[in-house]
């Protein structure tokens, strides 16, 4: 799952573009070529699996392109809680767990722009970039 995840990323950011959430589940559950249930309680743990390995091997986070399609686009909380956890973002801007979370902090949202950025930099300059 976390390998068809990347490759659909990389795939949307090498057209310039973001993916939602559900459009990304979609994806990954036609490419397992099986249903692979309910996209709530997994969709994070993907998530938290693809930004990993790609900060791992890339030093940015390739999650930022997956976005919310409700009230305009922006990545979930959950992309900021693991940018603090992986020691890219001060925790004091991670969204407090528990918490409900709407709207981005300035650092937050200028955070987010920088790794879309580089995502979208590094695949550009990248023709055979394998997430596998």
């Amino acid at each position: 799952m976390r390998d068809f995840g990347a490759v659909t990323i990389v795939e949307r950011a090498r057209r310039g573009e973001t993916i939602t959430y559900g459009e990304l589940w979609d994806a990954v559950n036609r490419q397992m070529g099986r249903d692979i249930g309910k996209a709530w309680r997994q969709v994070p743990q993907l998530l938290r699996h693809i930004g990993e390995d790609s900060f791992e091997r890339f030093e940015f986070i390739i999650t930022a392109l997956v976005v919310t399609d409700d009230f305009g686009e922006h990545p979930s909380e959950g992309f900021f809680r693991l940018a603090a956890r992986l020691g890219v973002l001060h925790e004091s801007e991670a969204p407090e767990k528990g918490q409900p979370w709407k709207v981005m902090k300035q650092r937050q949202r200028q955070f987010w722009i920088e790794e879309c950025d580089k995502v979208f930099a590094f695949v550009a300059d990248t023709s055979g970039l394998d997430l596998k």
